[in-house]
């Protein structure tokens, strides 16, 4: 039986022939064991993009010490960690015999790099060590893995010692925001007894981050000019808007920093704490005007605002007029409309968190795009063409969906606005209904029209929708019905 003692896949390195950067743990239960390096060492080393369907199995017995799965993750820069969530299991033969080097298996996630390698697990006769000590790559807090023994599948059953757990953990920031090869390494002690593994339900769960909350942090400082730092034991009520700290023996001066308007609204004490409300500043929007393009601008008190529809009209000057929006969110003009004597004006929130994030597939992972050129006037995005299919996603705190994707030259060119509303026609031949969806439509966005195929004499209409639209007017042709919305 070959020797060996306990080593890191990183120290391989320097006599293995292979291009790839290795970082899994092999350790020997009799670290006094020497290395034969007499043969070379062969690896299997299949690269794959995983997704959730996919079940990858490892077997000893094919006659190499180690085999090896490498699958590429696309790992996006989030707030919050991303989690890898999966199945996995290990079966084998093997007995409980003085000083054996079991066979074992072993999962690490790598960056760029062996250093940026984070050792999640090792398996083997004896059960599952979580999070084990990898020395020279990052550190995992293995109280921060979730797992739940599951029922072992039907694919070992002639092995006598099996176990299989579902997992969730989290990836460590130093790994985000750019692709990572997640390591599933059995190591193969050469014997005549079978050991085997599996993955199985692979996935990067970025939901949490999908619906991305405002960042918010409280400080404090001895003095009211500051300087100011982050609190720490901040309990936080997301729900009921409280920050609770500690009560300190001497004066301190608290403020809010967030990527969000907000601001602290009361404070009481509890017993040894204090407790500080807060609220999101509802936006203010005020048109503001001028005869010249530098000013000075004024508040216009005729304009009437509508910020459901996000848009500002105003009597139509009589001469050239500049405008610009005086708003506690960010805001910004996106077009302007002249409607027999008013001027109609939209305009957009601009996001305070805005990127474009890609996937080789449609259920992802999605990671962030680099080099991505942003005209939010346009509301267009610039990026390079990729060389094989790309599926993309806007991530926005504020709601943004693709409306269009058109190749120009060696650029893509995405078009994006906000989502219209949820507008569903119905009819019904009397005026108190039943009311049914219509089908079949044609909608015109930018003309705020909904087109239908007329059917029978007389019908009545209306709007289910989630949020207030009216129909403004009905035009009919011998074959359609067009009905204009506001």
């Amino acid at each position: 039986m070959t020797s060996w003692k306990c080593i890191s896949r990183a120290s391989l390195i320097g006599f293995l022939s292979v291009s790839e950067v290795f970082t899994a743990s092999m350790c020997a239960a009799d670290p006094s064991l020497d290395l034969d390096l007499s043969a070379p060492l062969t690896l299997s080393v299949p690269s794959v993009a995983a997704s959730p369907t996919d079940r990858f199995i490892l077997e000893t017995g094919a006659g190499l010490p180690l085999t090896t799965i490498k699958l590429t993750l696309d790992i996006p820069q989030l707030r919050t960690k991303p989690l890898l969530e999966f199945n996995f299991g290990f079966a084998t033969d093997e007995t409980n015999a003085p000083n054996p080097f079991f066979d074992s298996f072993s999962l690490t996630l790598q960056g760029r790099e062996p250093a940026m390698s984070a050792l999640f697990l090792t398996a083997d006769l004896s059960g599952v060590k979580w999070a084990p000590a990898h020395p020279g790559g990052l550190t995992v807090n293995p109280d921060q893995i979730t797992r739940n023994p599951i029922a072992f599948p039907d694919l070992a059953n002639n092995l006598d010692q099996r176990l299989a757990y579902a997992v969730s953990l989290p990836i460590p920031p130093e790994l985000t925001g750019h692709s990572a090869t997640l390591f599933l390494d059995l190591f193969d002690n050469q014997n005549s007894l079978d050991s085997l593994a599996f993955l199985t339900g692979l996935v990067l769960d970025t939901e949490a981050d999908t619906n991305i909350a405002p960042y918010l942090v409280l400080q404090s400082s001895a003095s009211a000019g500051g300087p100011y730092a982050d609190e720490t034991g901040v309990e936080h009520d997301s729900v009921a808007q409280i920050l609770t700290v500690p009560l300190f023996g001497k004066d301190r001066f608290y403020r809010i920093r967030s990527d969000s308007q907000v601001r602290i609204t009361n404070f009481r004490l509890a017993a040894d704490e204090q407790i500080y409300g807060y609220e999101f500043a509802a936006p203010t929007v005020t048109l503001q005007s001028a005869v010249a393009v530098d000013g000075p601008y004024t508040d216009d008190t005729e304009a009437q605002l509508d910020l459901a529809a996000r848009t500002i009209s105003v009597s139509r000057p009589s001469a050239a007029r500049f405008y610009r929006i005086r708003s506690n969110v960010r805001v910004h003009i996106s077009s302007t409309n002249v409607a027999a004597d008013r001027v109609i004006l939209a305009f957009e929130y601009q996001p305070t968190v805005f990127g474009l994030q890609s996937s080789s597939l449609v259920n992802g992972p999605y990671a962030a795009e680099s080099y991505v050129v942003i005209e939010h006037s346009q509301q267009v995005m610039k990026i390079p063409r990729h060389q094989t299919a790309r599926f993309y996603r806007i991530r926005s705190d504020t709601p943004r969906v693709i409306s269009s994707i058109r190749p120009a030259g060696d650029k893509l060119i995405i078009s994006y606005s906000a989502p219209g509303p949820n507008l569903v026609v119905q009819s019904a031949p009397t005026v108190t209904g039943p009311y049914q969806d219509e089908t079949g439509l044609v909608t015109d966005a930018t003309a705020r029209t909904l087109t239908l195929t007329r059917s029978g004499p007389m019908r009545f209409y209306r709007f289910r929708s989630d949020s207030p639209q009216r129909i403004s007017g009905i035009r009919v042709t011998p074959s359609e019905v067009i009905l204009t919305y506001d």
